[in-house]
């Protein structure tokens, strides 16, 4: 993702790629063996990988690949290669009646298994010398291993050309790693394929790139038991052993006919146990304080599953469970006695409870001074004239709210524990805390846990769960509280903020969670952690020794190391050697050393346009020479610095990454990248200039934007960005000319998927657009590349698009040309709408100059329409205008004339009219209808009352319309958002009610309206002109490009062969 200045910025290496580009790099340069437990990132390095070596594929002669796997995935993988590549892939399940020759010539990707690659070897088919690529996946293990080191020996015999060897293995670093086991397996590995094994993962980049917190670990004693807590204990003993003792067989109630309804019924002791298991926990971990507020928690949850359970058993006992809790509760109260709160927490609670404030406690932000406290009177619940915390039924004030300074001292903290019940007690303790003593009065808290409820059976449920745990998080990252505690659903996979605390309150039980939970801790300085009863910390530094040798393991296997103190100090011997870079000779100004040249580098890279998904990061190599290191630097393809920076043969790999730095730092500052300041130039801090106001208006929004310098994160909506548009060349200076030959396209628009049923809320007509004869063309003297046919989403749902030419030699006149420019002035300016404040149409100076025709296609072929286009130049300056109530005296209706028909209701808004398309001639109704609602009686009665105008033609029948498009942009279908989700559907219910109940639609008089010359048919394309326009000439500009790419480097053809694009968009 793209890093924001906010986020940290790396100072010693450069900003690091995704460990899956790690890996790709490191297979290229030798001979790998990557360990990954996803299926996706193994199909990712091995895909890539062919296409890198894809160059040495393409001839029939060429090298070829061989990727050999479990019979499982054989057709899967063909799949995948053949759909993200465009080499020629096979897949072989046998070696009966062969043609391995042909096979060779045809493919460049050979799928087989082991088994099939060994026979074509005992039958002397199979040769090493045309393979570039040997590729194995999870074929490493029992039978298979000695079938591949039979390969292996083959591959030994050869000298010199030996294919790349990548070997893919699933589980190597799985959830119970052991070093001895762990090492051992590696090295197998390693002779097996003759590679090195490469332990960049997701899991590794946390231990390269984590900011190595304080890490402590914390014990504290275990809790003396006092007679409370023994009472609520044998509570809960006594129920569990009900429970357990419960017999439950319906069997032997019901006959054998429900026996498989029965089978269906899930255990009713399975809630209860779970339910007492989690209550017991709590009360041995955090003690009786911490019970109670469980069995609080506990009483709320049991009441809802009581409302959802269809069966009587597990009704009767989660009703005993309740009393449980109740009886907790009960003796609780009793014991807690008129105890203030905080000495409840203090006598009732266990060490492990208090250490833990202890440790929040010494946390507390510096020169931190209460702001006053703003307590909604609605809030009170009084139950006694003493409104002390520790009153008995005393419920408290609401959380105040409070403005909290943002500074890098102010506490972000982390808190993991293991179940949900255990979070929401500690949730209800700082709450508590918070609020009853001073020293905590900053604490603001919120929890989050993982998700229970399913979808499929309760999707509003689960639709709520979602957004408050959406809303949960974006509370944390906006800072509005400052301590979290999550169980682990915070240890990966969420955008968290930067933390400087980070609490096992639970020990890790994995080596996974152990690394994930501790690269949480994102700031310089900041803490981890661990706290551990007298009991668990003998175990627990075992397990510790454990996980570091683990680390030590994975990290000397990694080819993308950071470099080590020693590094790091012989490199800043060398910084004082070298002066400062000042881009200005003013004392005091901002420069660049040798020591913070590297992390410049990487914020330059962030302050690049991305999008959230993308990580712009420097592409860096190092060369190892005989004296010493070279290392050379490109930066990201959208910098416009594009040489390749190298720095002298120098001593040690940190200082050859510095030097380079410290040059590209100098190049970035003469290009203009960085300014004076050595801050990076954003697109964002664009300003207007003289010229940009006299020519064009900025948008409210933008306006704000130039005014104020706000740093908003990359990728975002409020982010804006700006970009020069780009006109392909083919658009360019093509204004037709007076009397010479001119191309003429017809722009051809095919229905290719009908818009569902379920869509089509109104149940209208489809209108396929290949069915009316009228269309758009283009006009230009210069010709159009062939261009693909592109698909939109109309109305009438998806349209495929084409550019098809009709003629190279039409010629126009100076008088035709007239009128087509002002055919093109009223589409885009009446229909359209597009012309803003301050636009002038002449597009005869305008960069992108063709212009747009209608045209007529019968049996005999295409032409442009000459007579529409002299209808609009003879009605362009014409308005609706009123009709009185005498000219309308003679109307008659006739339905010929409405059909396909864009009509204007003359009598509303005549400055700006408003269109509408003719879905339906409502026989059935007429002006003396009955009007829709209570007000009016009758149609005529609505527009005398409302507009004055009496309605001559009794008998004429009613127009339902719907209104013009006021959409432009179709490149994306109607019934899905821009990320791709479908929206939700109509329910029949109100289907219904928009297609019979009048009150739904829009219906007209047709006396009171006016024909637009456009016909609706017509109308509907030229909605789509903008967006079409649009997609052309990006077309024409990757095409542009890909000619670029073929003529500069040779990367396929300059010229595409005739029929490329034949096969129009499915």
């Amino acid at each position: 993702m793209a890093y924001h200045f906010s986020d940290n910025v790396y100072t010693h290496t450069f900003t690091p790629r995704e460990y899956q580009v790690e890996l790709l790099d490191s297979s290229k340069k030798r001979n790998t063996i990557v360990c990954s437990s996803t299926s996706a990132a193994k199909a990712f390095i091995a895909v890539k990988l062919l296409q890198e070596y894809s160059w040495q594929m393409r001839s029939s002669t060429g090298k070829r690949a061989l990727f050999i796997l479990d019979p499982q995935n054989v057709k899967i993988m063909t799949t995948q290669i053949r759909l993200l590549t465009d080499l020629p892939v096979i897949n072989i399940d046998s070696v009966d009646d062969l043609d391995w020759e042909g096979i060779v010539r045809e493919n460049s990707v050979i799928v087989l298994t082991a088994e099939i690659c060994i026979e074509l070897l005992l039958l002397g088919c199979l040769c090493y010398s045309y393979l570039n690529l040997l590729i194995i996946d999870d074929c490493l293990h029992g039978v298979r291993q000695i079938l591949i080191e039979k390969l292996m020996v083959k591959y030994d015999e050869m000298d010199t050309n030996k294919p790349r060897i990548l070997g893919l293995v699933g589980g190597l670093l799985g959830m119970d790693m052991q070093p001895v086991l762990l090492e051992a397996e590696m090295q197998r590995l390693e002779r097996l394929l003759r590679s090195s094994v490469d332990t960049s993962s997701e899991l590794v980049t946390l231990l390269r790139l984590c900011c190595h917190p304080h890490e402590h670990i914390l014990e504290c004693e275990m809790m003396v038991s006092v007679p409370l807590y023994d009472t609520l204990k044998r509570h809960i003993l006594k129920a569990k052993e009900f429970i357990l003792d419960h017999r439950f067989d319906p069997s032997e109630i019901y006959s054998d006919e429900f026996l498989e309804e029965l089978r269906q019924v899930p255990d009713p002791k399975l809630q209860p146990l779970e339910i007492l298991e989690e209550i017991l926990h709590v009360l041995e971990d955090l003690g009786p304080w911490a019970a109670d507020q469980a069995a609080l928690n506990a009483l709320a949850s049991i009441e809802k599953l009581k409302v959802k359970i269809p069966y009587e058993r597990h009704y009767l006992l989660l009703c005993m469970i309740s009393t449980v809790m109740v009886l907790i509760r009960a003796n609780c109260d009793d014991a807690f006695g008129n105890l203030e709160e905080m000495e409840k927490i203090a006598q009732f609670s266990t060490p492990k409870v208090l250490r833990f404030l202890e440790i929040i406690r010494e946390f507390k932000p510096n020169n931190c001074e209460k702001p006053p406290e703003i307590i909604e009177p609605a809030a009170e619940i009084i139950a006694t004239n003493n409104n002390k915390c520790g009153r008995k039924n005393y419920r408290g004030l609401r959380r105040c709210q409070m403005l909290r300074q943002q500074s890098d001292d102010v506490l972000c903290a982390l808190v993991f524990v293991h179940n949900r019940c255990t979070a929401k007690v500690l949730f209800t303790l700082l709450s508590t805390v918070s609020q009853c003593d001073q020293d905590f009065w900053w604490v603001s808290t919120l929890y989050t846990v993982e998700k229970v409820i399913d979808p499929s059976k309760e999707p509003r449920e689960a639709e709520t769960e979602h957004r408050r745990q959406e809303e949960v998080l974006r509370k944390y990252r906006a800072h509005e509280c400052n301590i979290m505690i999550a169980t682990s659903v915070l240890e990966q996979g969420c955008d968290l903020p930067k933390c400087n605390l980070v609490i096992r309150f639970d020990l890790p039980l994995s080596f996974h969670s152990y690394v994930q939970s501790k690269a949480r801790a994102r700031v310089t300085d900041s803490y981890y952690l661990l706290i551990a009863t007298e009991n668990e910390l003998s175990n627990f530094i075992k397990q510790l020794a454990t996980y570091t040798q683990v680390e030590n393991t994975l990290l000397r296997r990694c080819y993308s190391l950071e470099p080590d103190e020693q590094e790091k100090s012989e490199a800043d011997r060398y910084t004082p050697a070298i002066n400062p870079y000042q881009p200005t000779e003013e004392s005091g100004s901002p420069n660049v050393t040798l020591s913070s040249a590297i992390q410049l580098v990487n914020k330059y890279c962030a302050k690049l346009p991305s999008d959230t998904f993308t990580r712009l990061t420097p592409i860096w190599e190092i060369s190892e020479r005989a004296d010493g290191y070279v290392c050379t630097l490109r930066l990201p393809i959208n910098s416009p610095v594009k040489q390749t920076v190298s720095s002298p043969l120098l001593p040690n790999v940190l200082l050859a990454k510095r030097v380079t730095a410290f040059f590209t730092c100098q190049l970035l500052h003469r290009a203009g990248e960085l300014d004076d300041n050595l801050q990076p130039v954003g697109k964002e801090n664009f300003k207007a200039s003289e010229e940009d106001w006299n020519h064009f208006p900025l948008e409210p929004a933008d306006e704000e934007l130039t005014k104020e310098n706000v740093e908003q994160r990359p990728g975002t909506t409020k982010r804006r960005q700006y970009y020069y548009k780009r006109i392909a060349e083919a658009l360019l200076d093509c204004h037709p000319k007076p009397d010479e030959p001119t191309y003429f396209y017809r722009i051809v628009m095919t229905l290719t998927c009908p818009l569902p049923e379920e869509q089509n809320t109104r149940g209208r007509k489809i209108y396929p657009p290949e069915d009316s004869p009228q269309g758009f063309g283009i006009l230009t003297c210069k010709p159009i590349p062939r261009i693909c046919p592109f698909p939109i989403f109309t109305r009438s749902g998806e349209v495929s698009v084409d550019l098809e030419l009709c003629s190279s030699d039409e010629i126009l006149t100076a008088d035709n040309i007239y009128k087509i420019s002002e055919f093109v002035n009223y589409t885009f300016t009446s229909v359209l709408r597009l012309q803003r404040y301050l636009m002038v149409f002449k597009p005869d100076v305008a960069d992108s100059s063709y212009l747009i025709t209608p045209t007529y296609t019968d049996p005999n072929g295409t032409r442009i329409d000459w007579d529409f286009i002299n209808l609009i130049y003879e009605s362009r300056h014409v308005l609706p205008q009123s009709i009185s109530d005498e000219d309308r005296i003679g109307y008659k209706f006739e339905p010929s004339h409405y059909r396909d028909a864009v009509v204007m209701p003359w009598y509303r808004n005549r400055d700006q009219p408003q269109y509408f398309y003719v879905a339906e001639i409502c026989t059935n109704l007429n002006p003396k209808s009955s009007f829709p609602g209570s007000e009016y009686s009758t149609f005529e009665e609505y527009y005398l009352r409302k507009y004055n105008i009496k309605i001559q033609n009794s008998d004429q029948h009613l127009l339902d319309v719907d209104h013009t498009s006021a959409r432009l942009n179709f490149l994306t279908p109607r019934y899905v958002n821009r990320k791709g989700v479908a929206l939700p559907t109509s329910s029949e219910e109100t289907k219904r009610a928009k297609r019979e109940n009048l009150e739904q639609k829009q219906i007209l008089v047709p006396e009171l309206c006016a024909i637009h010359p456009f016909p609706g048919s017509l109308w509907r394309k030229a909605v789509c002109l903008p967006c079409i326009l649009y997609r052309i000439n990006a077309l024409l500009l990757a095409d542009q490009i890909r000619m670029m790419v073929a003529q500069e480097i040779g990367l396929g053809q300059i010229e595409l062969p005739e029929g490329m694009w034949v096969v129009r968009y499915v």
